[in-house]
């Protein structure tokens, strides 16, 4: 069976938009939510000894908003299909039970969130488990693995990992190059260590609630499937569509038995897609994701079921919100790229491009979760490059010294702190923001310029129902209140992206990769010096050449000036211990004793914590 794009299938989705025109799914003002009304809190609140207190508040959108991620289960209506919502779970895994056991469709975030998944599969059915399908490459649908099955069952074939061609790729590319960053960004964006005040009050807009804890896990895909593959997977037919939207190496399974699609994140929750995400990714290409929502389309499921979020039930339903999901997509994209042929800057992209009512369909297109502020200042970046076409920005001062200048011509410090102390006052937070961020840049430890700065972040954060929003200003408001410890941040991260598990699951290969962003160039210089590694578990062979401030990977045995022996297990400390060890550590070496001290003194290993407000 195949759902290529074609005219047949441009007839078939002709017929589908025209089936939601007259379909009961009318929009009018009186459908729109209410976005005004709030849910106080009895306090004013500041952490740490910040005197300007913020009273503490939600949108009550976004309080009930988290009723979406409620522990929950699902029986199909007509199907040996389960969907579970674990307690404390951010994903939701979708278990089929077919002729010749039980397929999982994505593996959750940690271990620990799975453990009561996989405990419920046992509930459910005495089958064994066949096969797991990774619907694509980022770590909430990847990291629970260890829950479910062991590496040795994978290798032994009792279990297939199933996944796209391409999703190596796009995992090391995603998670393990800027993974440092991007997990400590993760932990702040998804809430994870807010004060427990404000996580009460806290929901990630398209997942649910980090408060189950642990380690991800990982183990390597064991079938992969092309562009358009039908396949048996435990005696059932699949259809398997490489649709690329939300991430390049994603997946999508369509059951033609039971009229039911498995579309991971193509709909990315019960939440506005996050086209661009904050926390850091590569350009995601909106136009590939309309495609993949249009490819959904061709399918004309009955039934879908999403990686976060509920079932949806009902070919009525499912069609209908596939269809203003994607087309309140194609708007901000569109009308990104109609301003930017107008000379209109990033800015005013996000002042300028609002979604309209019409296109308002709750829950799945109100930003709880993506924002067109800041989708559209990546379509800016993603098109036409960072610069704004104004020749003032090419070569600009540094920001701090500029800001030093500001402030200095602004009447000094004193000065711009009563300036910011009034708009705090006045409520005009954005400003007062503005001004003490400026300060905080010229001095970290301007301690009443964070205070204020923190207080800022607060107002923003309480009012905003974008959970992203809210989780870096509350985030950023507690590391500039110094009630954020940054190592931990810096710990919590490394769980997601480098755990032991994960490092264990990566191929060697991918792995030897990820040192070229370890290079410490002053150590190298001009210099060329090479590196035989020899896994004796494995089999594999790869010679690194240190060169120019930079590092070549090259896959098998090349002249060399330092020969190691080693095996995986070993190898991996490199990127598990605290403080790496030395090479002569990891296994037999031969060579020059300078190079061997070149090589550990040249990349570092350090899993280093970051700033976000201080800066």
């Amino acid at each position: 069976m195949k759902f290529r794009i074609s005219k047949e299938s441009t007839k078939i989705r002709t017929a589908v938009a025209l089936a939601v025109l007259v379909s009961p799914f009318g929009l009018n003002a009186a459908d729109l939510p209410d976005f005004d009304a709030k849910a106080f809190s009895s306090e004013k609140y500041s952490a740490g000894n910040n005197p300007y207190k913020v009273e503490r508040y939600a949108p009550q959108y976004f309080v009930d908003h988290a009723k979406q991620f409620e522990a929950w289960e699902s029986k199909h209506p007509s199907a040996p299909v389960w969907s579970i919502i674990a307690d404390g779970s951010v994903s939701t895994q979708h278990i089929i039970d077919a002729p010749d056991g039980l397929i999982l469709v994505d593996a959750g975030l940690t271990r620990e969130q799975m453990e009561p998944v996989a405990a419920r599969i046992k509930e459910l059915s005495d089958k064994p488990l066949k096969a797991i399908i990774y619907t694509h490459a980022h770590v909430d649908h990847t990291g629970g693995i260890d829950a479910f099955v062991t590496e040795q069952q994978v290798k032994n074939g009792e279990v297939e990992i199933i996944a796209s061609e391409k999703f190596m790729d796009a995992y090391v590319s995603e998670n393990a190059s800027t993974g440092p960053l991007m997990g400590q960004r993760a932990i702040l964006m998804y809430g994870a260590l807010m004060q427990q005040a404000d996580k009460d009050q806290f929901v990630t807009g398209c997942c649910g609630n980090l408060s189950a804890g642990g380690e991800s896990g990982f183990i390597t895909p064991t079938r992969t499937v092309g562009d358009d593959e039908t396949l048996t997977v435990a005696g059932l037919e699949m259809h398997f569509v490489h649709t690329g939207g939300e991430n390049a190496a994603h997946i999508i399974a369509y059951v033609p038995e039971y009229k039911t699609v498995f579309i991971g994140d193509e709909l990315q929750g019960p939440a506005a897609p996050q086209l661009h995400s904050p926390r850091g990714t590569k350009f995601r290409d909106t136009d590939a994701w309309i495609s993949a929502i249009d490819k959904i389309r061709v399918m004309d499921p009955e039934h879908m079921m999403p990686g976060h979020g509920r079932a949806e039930y009902g070919r009525d339903s499912v069609s209908h919100i596939l269809v203003k999901y994607r087309d309140a997509m194609q708007f901000q994209h569109d009308q990104s790229i109609r301003l930017i042929n107008q000379g209109k800057s990033p800015d005013d992209l996000a002042n300028e491009v609002v979604v309209p009512d019409y296109l308002t369909i709750d829950p799945f297109t109100v930003q709880t979760y993506g924002k067109t502020t800041t989708i559209v200042r990546s379509y800016f970046t993603g098109y036409v490059s960072w610069f704004d076409g104004n020749p003032a920005n090419l070569d600009p001062l540094p920001k701090v010294e500029e800001d030093r200048r500001l402030v200095e011509a602004m009447g000094g410090r004193d000065k711009v702190i009563a300036l910011a102390e009034k708009a705090l006052k006045d409520g005009d937070i954005k400003w007062s923001v503005a001004l003490s961020d400026k300060l905080v840049r010229i001095d970290n430890g301007d301690q009443q310029a964070r205070y204020l700065k923190a207080a800022g972040f607060r107002h923003l954060g309480y009012a905003t129902y974008n959970s992203t929003n809210r989780g870096f200003y509350l985030g950023g408001a507690d590391e500039l209140d110094g009630v954020l410890d940054m190592d931990v941040l810096r710990q919590a991260g490394k769980q997601f992206t480098a755990a032991p598990g994960v490092i264990e699951g990566l191929p060697t290969a991918d792995l030897m990769e990820t040192l070229r962003y370890k290079v410490l160039p002053d150590e190298v210089k001009g210099s060329e010096t090479s590196y035989y590694f020899m896994f004796k578990d494995t089999g594999e062979e790869f010679t690194l050449i240190l060169r120019n401030g930079i590092l070549e990977v090259n896959e098998g045995k090349l002249e060399h000036d330092v020969a190691l022996t080693t095996d995986r297990k070993a190898f991996d400390r490199l990127f598990n211990d605290e403080n790496a060890p030395s090479i002569t550590e990891l296994g037999k070496i031969k060579g020059d004793k300078a190079a061997v001290k070149r090589f550990d003194k040249a990349l570092d290993f350090t899993f280093h914590p970051i700033r976000i407000s201080v800066q």
